[in-house]
This record gives C-alpha cells, structure tokens and sequence, in this order.
C-alpha cells in the first residue's frame, strides 16, 4: 500500500487495517515462497567458500613451512662448504 501514513497507527479504520495487514501478509507469503530458496542457496555456496579458503590456507601453511626447511636446508648445505 503507498499511502501507509501515521494516522493508520494512532487513529486506524477497520476496512484499511484489514487491507494494511492482508498486504502485509501477502508480502511475507511471497518472500518465504521466492527469498527463502535463494538465501539458502546463498548460505551453502558462502559454506562452501569458507572450507575451501581453510583448506587452501592450510595447504599454503604447508608450502611456506616447505619452503622455509629447503631454505634453511640450503643455508646448511651453503655454510658447510
């Protein structure tokens, strides 16, 4: 409803008090029937994002710790000579 004013809250009419709240409900109805599919299938995939960005943080942990032993294997191998 476009002409929803204060006067509906501190002085409402029965006929547009009826029409307020079956165009409230109507609006509640269509965003369970269409929003709810969509916000769920929006939480999942950000689900899906969160344990892949754990697993590529862990497989970089593992590739820096990699790379730090090669290094101080190198500095070793280095300093022995």
């Amino acid at each position: 409803m476009e002409d929803f004013t204060s006067k509906d809250l501190f002085a409402p009419e029965k006929a547009r008090t009826l029409v307020l709240l079956s165009a409230f409900i109507n609006y509640v109805k269509f965003t369970e029937q269409f929003c709810d599919q969509h916000v769920k299938e929006r939480r999942e995939h950000s689900e899906k994002v969160i344990v892949e960005r754990e697993e590529v943080l862990e497989e970089l942990e593992k590739i820096l710790q990699e790379i730090g032993a090669i290094k101080s294997a190198s500095l070793l191998y280095l300093g022995g000579t």
